[in-house]
C-alpha cells in the first residue's frame, strides 16, 4: 500500500474516532449499528485497516458526515 494511501486511512481513522469520541459512544455499541467487529472498528480508528472501504462508509452514514478534502503545501502541514 503507498503512503499516500496510509496516510488517508490514518486520518480518515482519526478523525471518525474524534466523532465518536464527540459524541461518548462506546466502540462496542457502534461496532454493533454498523455491523463490524470489534478488531476491524478499532483497526479503522488506528488508520490500519485496509481491506474494505465499505465498513468506512458505514461509520460515515452511522456519523451523518462526509468526507471534505482539503491540499495544503507540504511546509504547512501540521
Amino acid at each position: 500500500m503507498s503512503k499516500l494511501c496510509r496516510d488517508i486511512q490514518k486520518k480518515l481513522g482519526y478523525a471518525l474516532w474524534q466523532e465518536r469520541s464527540k459524541r461518548n459512544l462506546n466502540i462496542l455499541a457502534v461496532a454493533e449499528k454498523v455491523n463490524l467487529n470489534i478488531d476491524s472498528f478499532d483497526k479503522i480508528e488506528k488508520g490500519t485497516f485496509s481491506i474494505s472501504w465499505r465498513s468506512y462508509q458505514r461509520l460515515l452514514d452511522f456519523y451523518h458526515r462526509d468526507i471534505e478534502i482539503t491540499l495544503v503545501r507540504r511546509n504547512e502541514r501540521e
